[in-house]
């Protein structure tokens, strides 16, 4: 299912605590035990963006940054569980600091397991009236995050720019384009993505940017999406929206479009005036369940789902005829066919990786022994009745689901660890 986003916007900046520097721009991969890699979220990201004030167009230096919660140290505090960093952030330029700022942040979570999820705590600084020691337009960011608890300190460096206004009559200057974690509510703070270019698959997002002349009339923007080819750019979608002032939020479909590389244009003419921007971005679904990495792996749980004749048409298929009927399959299921992210499919191999992690055997999977087939097929039972230390009969267990209406009882026959299903009145 989806990530969950706990927001705790303070204007705060800045970049989480962490045993070892992470770039928001270098993806994470860890080998499965299959041998192929996995794509997990790095535990830190942070990015760097310069608006300029409405009226004035002096520029204000946002940074945005995310930190999973396993990667702080909490302690239990009565009910909830507490943690806190101590955040540094600072505005450079040749070496010398033009700005700075220290503060101590309070994390309050109420249940342990929260304190080991991959969801994130967001935070986002803003420096004003930034007064530069000199006219170059390069600056550099420097953060620091250090975990209370533990002291371990996360430090980082980042160089961007604060550009001077085009001189070009014909062109209308902007701000570099981003991406938005949702639509920003009035005088609040603008939710900027810490991963930058690097989208969450299944998500929607915004882009920002702010044209930097008053347009006293609307503009008409041409948005262009392009997904990479192997070797060209393909366009895939292309809208139009009519903008009304110099700040521009445009929703973008990223949850209809797969994983992938991928290209936003934005253009428009004012007059005799044109602006156009650009950002490339990648779609990863870092919670992708391991099966759907391969094919090969996916196809084997479908046995739960089909037929003994359905499984030996499908493994007689070529492997074009193999995709394409597996995509079929699945979108045939699929609550929402107008996105790409299909609920169904996500959480039946979400399923299928519990089952493996819980119930694996040496020459077994998980999915493949009773307790995983049902799992699998039923979703985690809503009451359990274990009686693994019975004395004098072999050990069982009961689960119930739609309140004790459907039951299944498993029995740990020969005591060594696998319970087999005797009796059940799923449907």
């Amino acid at each position: 299912m989806k990530l969950k986003y706990k927001i705790f916007i303070i204007y705060l900046f800045l970049l989480p605590l962490m045993l070892y520097p992470q770039n928001s721009k270098k993806q994470k991969n860890i080998q499965s035990r299959y041998g192929f890699e996995i794509k997990r979220r790095p535990p830190v990201n942070y990015t760097v963006f310069v608006d300029y004030n409405d009226s004035t167009y002096k520029p204000t230096v946002f940074i945005s940054f995310s930190i999973q919660y396993d990667k702080i140290q909490f302690e239990k505090k009565d009910r909830n569980y507490e943690g806190g960093l101590q955040l540094t952030a600072s505005i450079m330029q040749n070496d010398l600091v033009v700005t700075k700022e220290t503060w101590n942040e309070k994390l309050t979570l109420n249940s342990f397991e929260k304190t080991n999820s991959k969801d994130y705590q967001l935070y986002i600084y803003k420096f004003r009236n930034i007064k530069p020691h000199n006219e170059d337009e390069n600056f550099q960011c420097v953060i620091s995050v250090m975990d209370i608890v533990t002291r371990k300190a996360f430090i980082d460096k980042r160089s961007f720019k604060i550009n001077k206004f085009n001189e070009n009559k014909n062109i209308i200057p902007s701000t570099k384009l981003i991406f938005l974690l949702n639509k920003p509510k009035r005088n609040f703070s603008i939710p900027i993505n810490p991963n930058d270019s690097i989208l969450d698959y299944g998500r929607t997002y915004y882009g920002y940017f702010r044209l930097l002349k008053n347009i006293d009339d609307s503009l008409n923007i041409n948005i262009r999406i392009y997904k990479d080819q192997k070797k060209d750019q393909k366009l895939i979608r292309q809208m139009y929206k009519k903008v009304y002032n110099d700040s521009v939020i445009i929703e973008i479909p990223t949850a209809e479009l797969s994983e992938g590389e991928y290209k936003l244009s934005l253009s428009g003419q004012f007059k005799d005036m044109f602006f156009k921007t650009e950002k490339s971005f990648s779609i990863i679904w870092y919670e992708k369940p391991l099966y759907l990495y391969k094919r090969d792996l996916a196809l084997r749980p479908l046995k739960l789902l089909l037929s003994e004749d359905e499984m030996e048409n499908v493994s007689d298929m070529n492997d074009e005829e193999l995709g394409k009927w597996f995509k079929l399959f699945w979108k045939s299921k699929d609550p929402t066919p107008d996105t790409d992210y299909n609920e169904i499919i996500d959480e039946f191999y979400k399923r299928v990786d519990e089952a493996n992690a819980k119930y694996s055997r040496k020459f077994k999977e998980g999915w493949e022994t009773d307790q995983g087939k049902i799992l699998v097929l039923f979703g985690k039972p809503e009451k359990i009745i274990n009686r693994r230390y019975t004395v004098g009969k072999p050990p069982y267990i009961i689960w119930e689901y739609n309140n004790g209406l459907e039951k299944f009882t498993f029995i740990d026959e020969d005591k060594d660890g696998e319970f087999i299903l005797v009796e059940g009145n799923g449907g």
